[in-house]
């Protein structure tokens, strides 16, 4: 198993080093011990210091404390605290979801090249690899952990950190995001009669194909707009997202942000989504069927849309296909929960700043990684409850990169 018995073994080091350089220094009179301290303490006695020279005070010393933890991360990485060669497949999935192996092989997928560039067009623009800068982004989406923390690991300053996770982010989301929306392949003819076949096995319905739902992710409390994202359902702040899951453990429709207190129902509105189902579902013309989600009540039923019948005026069939398609529609439930899981670093709403960080994206590309992540472990709860195998990583990647 990976320890961290390493880094807290060459931190006491590092700081034992430090206590005999100040001994050293106060020797050589470079430093004032604490004898000398007291001898002219009496000159300082009827001296309070101002405000500012407090104020100047802390602010230095957050500077010191600053500067000597990434003193600290730099000497432990050169020590050799994080060699990923050195992980077993365990340990690496323990620190980053993925083994090492996978960790390479999505970082070829990604098609973002060997090398990705930070702060282009700046005088401070610079390079990692490509794999670098994605284990980054796993470690900081496992666990909300300090930047500090991740110091120790990568050996990168905190502010270095902070821009490669969320320009890494923002790479992802633009070449993904628009077929995240609404994964045509996932979606295509032989899937649907997949998918439809194998919730059929498990309930009343004929041609439904996945399920739809709206999930609130809560964030810090923003600056600006604090109404605007207050749920009082929820009691808190926060973000919405629309997601459609279907029965192979994948998200194939992620949408979103949106304001916290709006309805579901606007979101699906905006969204469009209804066309895109007309044009993927649609096969009436060919004397095919018309295939459709099933949302909860709040959804207005349409051609691609099924909701429960109505208690007052359903009959005796309608009833069990409700209570049928309540048994199953938990899967969307169970996919949101499954992101959470995997990526704890959403679920902490205060490292959901809004206003400071991307925070509308992080959901996003969490849900395509969890995507990624079922595909690589060749399935999850869903998939194996329905019976019905995710997409290899690669066919997953190429059908996003082309629709």
């Amino acid at each position: 198993m990976f320890r961290f018995d390493p880094i807290i073994e060459l931190t006491d080091r590092y700081i034992n080093h430090s206590s005999r350089r100040i001994a050293e220094e106060q020797e050589r009179g470079w430093v004032s011990v604490p004898e000398q301290q007291e001898e002219h303490a009496d000159v300082y006695e009827d001296q309070e210091p101002t405000n500012e020279e407090i104020q100047e005070a802390l602010a230095q010393y957050a500077r010191d404390r600053e500067q000597e933890g990434e003193r600290i991360a730099v000497f432990l990485h050169c020590q050799g605290c994080l060699d990923p060669s050195t992980l077993s497949d365990e340990d690496s999935k323990l620190l980053f979801r993925f083994t090492q192996p996978e960790i390479r092989s999505l970082a070829t997928l990604l098609e973002m090249g060997d090398i990705v560039y930070f702060r282009e067009g700046t005088p401070s623009e610079f390079s990692l690899p490509m794999t670098l800068a994605l284990m980054i982004v796993l470690r900081r989406m496992v666990f909300p952990a300090r930047l500090v923390d991740l110091s120790l690991l990568f050996g990168k300053g905190k502010s270095t950190l902070s821009v490669i996770f969320n320009e890494m982010i923002e790479k992802i989301y633009i070449k993904f995001y628009p077929a995240l929306k609404f994964d045509y392949c996932q979606f295509r003819e032989s899937n649907l009669m997949r998918f439809s076949r194998a919730i059929r096995e498990r309930s009343l319905a004929m041609y439904c194909v996945g399920f739809i739902d709206g999930t609130f992710n809560k964030i810090a409390r923003p600056i600006v707009d604090q109404e605007g994202a207050y749920n009082g359902h929820y009691r808190g702040h926060g973000l919405k997202y629309q997601a459609v899951v279907t029965p192979d453990g994948i998200t194939s429709s992620i949408m979103g942000p949106d304001s916290g207190r709006n309805h579901d129902v606007r979101m699906y509105r905006e969204s469009q989504l209804d066309a895109m189902m007309c044009v993927a579902f649609d096969f009436t013309s060919i004397n095919g069927p018309c295939y459709y989600l099933y949302g909860d009540p709040a959804y207005t039923a349409s051609d691609h849309m099924m909701i429960p019948f109505r208690r007052q005026t359903a009959d005796e069939q309608e009833l069990a296909i409700n209570k049928s398609m309540s048994a199953v529609r938990i899967s969307v439930e169970h996919e949101f929960a499954h992101s959470g899981s995997l990526w704890a670093f959403l679920k902490y709403s205060q490292t959901q700043r809004s206003g400071q960080s991307p925070v509308g994206l992080y959901y996003i590309v969490g849900t395509f990684l969890k995507n990624l992540h079922v595909c690589y472990n060749g399935g999850n709860q869903t998939s194996k409850k329905y019976g019905v195998a995710p997409p290899t990583p690669e066919q997953y990647i190429y059908g996003l990169l082309n629709q």
